[in-house]
């Protein structure tokens, strides 16, 4: 379980109104949730932005050359100017989208950028 969950629910407990009793045998199923390994699902503890979807806030993206290439852009076929005018126009583009139903912000903004800048994509794909 993420440490910093795992604390947090243990915080709340200490805080709760449950008897001692009832206290100890939720501290010992928490003990249990921090080295349980689901075997034969397809189950994992969520990831961070799985953590912001089900609470409906999305955290910091990192806009870099990495995640051109995570979104299937290989940044070396950019020249620098062409590099800088993308991930401004991708920012710019996906602070635009903040709050929008029905996109994928991420790759969405980044290929509104692309066009914006007159940019043909299959030219710089990975």
């Amino acid at each position: 379980m993420n440490i910093a969950y795992s604390r947090y629910l243990q915080n709340a407990l200490e805080h709760s109104t449950l008897t001692d009793e009832e206290k100890q045998g939720a501290h010992a199923f928490l003990k249990f949730l921090s080295t349980y390994k689901p075997t034969g699902l397809n189950v994992r503890e969520p990831d961070f932005y799985g953590y912001g979807d089900a609470f409906g806030q999305y955290g910091v993206t990192y806009f870099d050359k990495q995640t051109l290439e995570d979104y299937g852009i290989d940044p070396d076929k950019l020249d620098a100017p062409q590099l800088d005018q993308l991930m401004t126009r991708w920012t710019e583009e996906a602070h635009d989208m903040l709050g929008s139903d029905g996109c994928d912000i991420i790759p969405d903004s980044l290929d509104n950028a692309i066009q914006a800048l007159g940019i043909d994509r299959e030219s710089i794909e990975a």
